[in-house]
């Protein structure tokens, strides 16, 4: 690396092309602070891969992702792969560009780009934990959730209409594509569950394991979440009956997750736990942070808990970084 201060990996793809757009206004912005840094754009899934992993072989301080969901979540898995002790790991940084960005919204940090490069300069951080899933020859990190059934159905759904209408905001394709699912017939699956305190073997349609509060860019489906407690919020809906009652019941549920109000509703169970089991007879649907992942018939998911620092303003930050006492004095703060 030619900076071990500062690495940006810019996804130019991100935003209908914003993050390359945004490059060169990182670099002028840095420039004028007087700060070093690289800024790099990636070629591709396999690029942003290499390049956490090798930002955490070559102990860079500080790693920004400039992307959305995706771009972190591959950054995450980079920095991972270096085989490092999580107190060796770059304190890792998020501009947001992407079309779902849950993760730096559940994270506090904001969307306009001045503010957003004023948070990590000022080098405010907060620990926060680290999911792992592995079924099969997968094992991936996550930065927010991995869900099983329904959701990763429609997961799937909305990336190929996002493809086909790309003026359509993320939000409402994955709402569209959950409409028309719902619709059609809402899938159920035969599921085994195992977490702490609870197990289950019945029919449901969904499970969802979270670090933070929302996922699909407007559903709140974990209100409570709290992504440095070390525990998964796993929501849990049961099999919903294809009939037009059942139906209007699974449209309701949908528009109240978008509140968080769906907690409570009779078909909706929700529990803590720092891991979960889940197996099935029947090859089950899976994605992890927005990505479809091969689907399996079992599945282990383990939390790391404060396993990664993240930078946020400084209303919401338990930590100062003694790099901050190098680049930046006092405070910044963007006109």
């Amino acid at each position: 690396m030619e900076n071990n201060e500062f690495l940006f990996v810019v996804n130019p793809q991100a935003g209908k092309g914003r993050g390359l757009a945004y490059k060169a206004r990182i670099e002028k912005t840095l420039r004028s602070w007087g700060i070093e840094a690289s800024v790099v754009a990636s070629d591709g899934p396999d690029s942003v891969f290499s390049l956490g992993k090798r930002a955490a072989q070559d102990g860079v301080r500080t790693l920004v992702g400039v992307g959305g969901d995706g771009t972190g979540n591959l950054l995450l898995n980079g920095m991972m792969a270096s085989g490092l002790p999580a107190e060796a790991l770059p304190r890792f940084g998020v501009i947001q560009v992407g079309t779902g960005n849950n993760f730096a919204k559940n994270a506090g940090v904001p969307s306009s780009l001045d503010e957003n490069l004023a948070v990590i300069r000022n080098g405010h951080t907060i620990p926060v934990d680290v999911g792992l899933m592995t079924g099969g020859n997968m094992r991936k990190y996550f930065l927010n959730v991995v869900s099983f059934g329904f959701d990763a159905e429609i997961t799937e759904k909305a990336r190929i209409q996002k493809e086909k209408f790309s003026f359509v905001p993320k939000a409402l394709t994955y709402g569209l594509a959950a409409l028309e699912e719902i619709w059609r017939g809402l899938p159920s699956y035969q599921l085994k569950l195992q977490g702490l305190g609870f197990s289950f073997d019945s029919r449901m349609s969904l499970v969802a394991a979270l670090i933070g509060p929302t996922y699909g860019g407007i559903f709140r489906i974990a209100p409570g979440a709290d992504s440095s407690d070390g525990l998964f919020d796993v929501c849990l809906i049961d099999k919903i009956d294809n009939n037009l009652q059942g139906k209007k019941r699974a449209v309701t549920i949908l528009f109240r997750a978008t509140r968080g109000t769906h907690i409570g509703q009779p078909e909706v169970c929700l529990y803590r736990t720092p891991f979960l089991k889940v197996s099935s007879p029947e090859i089950l649907p899976c994605e992890v942070d927005g990505e479809v992942m091969p689907s399996q018939k079992e599945y282990q998911v383990s939390i790391l808990p404060r396993a990664l620092r993240i930078l946020v303003p400084a209303a919401l930050a338990t930590v100062q970084d003694p790099l901050v006492a190098r680049v930046n004095a006092p405070e910044y703060q963007p006109a």
